[in-house]
């Protein structure tokens, strides 16, 4: 049964969470991508128990990981640069508003890829592959202490303790064409229950691409999305950009398309639904 709320003197209705497909197909470039019915068992496909049959590492390189940490006024290096951190989100992502960052990265280096390499093959044939993955230290896992997050594109999301175990993972997604680029992630507070994840990818080509901004937490042994959407397209020169707000217990999403959402976060499901405006009939 679907549940009903008043959020702003309207009756809204819980519907189906954004999220992504064990390949992350892009849906309609101007929206969210639509959740399936089977959503649990796809975020079951998408992440990884403990080891999840893959072997344990002898142990992360802390030092040359190109891990970023956030601790008070934050700054990140971009192309050599140094850039002080919006207040209002991460440097990286200037899609999400409100987030709390405790950690971020934007310097993909490909000793990423070769680390993640003994749990996950890089899928040679997909030219992004080359251009390396993003890592960071955060409090990823509620009570766990600091775990590395690991990401690349071909490769996807692992988690990994102290000891260099990994934790939980998400999978990769499928190359798309010459645009295709993990652009950025970030950890820490979204004003739910737990630590989030906050990951923009580019996927396309020349002609179009399409930024995703995706929100991760780990639970149950799984880097499970709890909310992904649109942030930016480009189409022949042309450029539109959305955003996602994180307000406490929800975020209201801004499709490029100009579209706005209200979602509200549920610690029993463990994500983000949209609400949506519920007519009576003959009202």
């Amino acid at each position: 049964m679907r549940r009903s709320a008043v959020v702003l003197g309207l009756t809204v209705t819980a519907g189906a969470v954004i999220t992504v497909g064990s390949g992350w197909r892009a849906g309609r470039p101007s929206e969210s991508m639509a959740m399936v019915d089977g959503q649990r068992t796809a975020q079951s496909r998408m992440g990884a128990t403990e080891n999840a049959g893959y072997p344990e590492s002898q142990g992360p390189d802390r030092d040359s990981a190109g891990i970023a940490n956030v601790s008070g006024r934050r700054s990140i290096e971009v192309n050599g640069q140094r850039r002080g951190a919006d207040a209002d989100g991460p440097t990286g992502l200037p899609w999400l508003r409100n987030f709390a960052a405790t950690a971020e990265s934007v310097a993909a280096t490909p000793g990423i890829v070769e680390r993640m390499a003994q749990w996950r093959t890089p899928d040679e044939s997909c030219s992004v592959a080359g251009y390396g993955g993003l890592a960071l230290l955060a409090d990823v896992a509620s009570g766990r202490g600091a775990e590395e997050v690991l990401a690349s594109f071909t490769q996807g999301v692992l988690v990994l303790d102290a000891a260099g175990k990994l934790l939980a993972s998400a999978t990769a997604l499928e190359c798309q064409g010459s645009a295709d680029e993990i652009v950025a992630i970030a950890a820490g507070d979204a004003h739910i229950d737990g630590p989030v994840i906050a990951l923009a990818v580019t996927t396309g080509g020349y002609r179009a691409s399409t930024t995703w901004l995706v929100l991760y937490r780990v639970i149950g042994g799984v880097v499970a999305p709890v909310f992904s959407g649109a942030v930016e397209e480009r189409l022949e020169g042309q450029t539109r950009s959305g955003e996602v707000r994180l307000l406490p217990g929800a975020l209201e999403y801004r499709a490029p398309s100009g579209k706005r959402t209200l979602w509200t976060y549920s610690a029993e499901q463990g994500r983000y639904g949209e609400l949506t405006l519920e007519v009576t009939a003959g009202a």
